[in-house]
């Protein structure tokens, strides 16, 4: 495969000049689509990775936030263990929304669909679920600050 210097087009090892914009092909060598290929999904590769360490690092990054303010509202009223639940228990529901939203999708419709094995997850439910851990996130951080406030003031 001979990639145009010009348009970057594909054109066959046979052409001497470009299919697309008809430039001259000579001098160009001839390159393996395997190798850009390869190197198309290790690009994605390294994507996914990346996305998955920040997904990650939320989750400490939230504990860094909360547990402090969970830890001075509990001495301060010793009933403050709503706080507590909420503090340990969104972290993990973040984490199902994020990365196993097909788990979540069999909680939430174990009991309405009879053939749930053969449900195929749709995109859209992806996406949802992934806005969706993010908003638990945030609504936990929120949750936790204001009723820190509340009670340390």
């Amino acid at each position: 495969m001979k990639i145009c210097q010009q348009c970057k087009f594909e054109n066959p090892d046979s052409e001497a000049v470009c299919q697309k914009c008809y430039a001259s092909l000579s001098g160009v060598e001839s390159s393996d689509s395997s190798e850009i290929t390869e190197e198309f999904f290790a690009k994605i590769e390294r994507k996914d990775k990346i996305t998955k360490f920040i997904h990650t690092a939320l989750i400490p990054l939230y504990y860094l936030i909360c547990l402090p303010l969970s830890v001075m509202c509990y001495l301060k009223i010793k009933t403050a263990g709503v706080l507590f639940l909420i503090f340990l228990f969104l972290p993990l529901l973040y984490w199902f929304s994020i990365f196993k939203p097909e788990a979540m999708f069999y909680l939430q419709h174990m009991f309405e669909i009879d053939n749930i094995d053969e449900v195929e997850i749709s995109d859209w439910y992806y996406t949802s679920s992934r806005i969706g851990g993010y908003i638990i996130l945030a609504f936990g951080i929120f949750a936790v600050i204001r009723i820190s406030v509340s009670v340390l003031m």
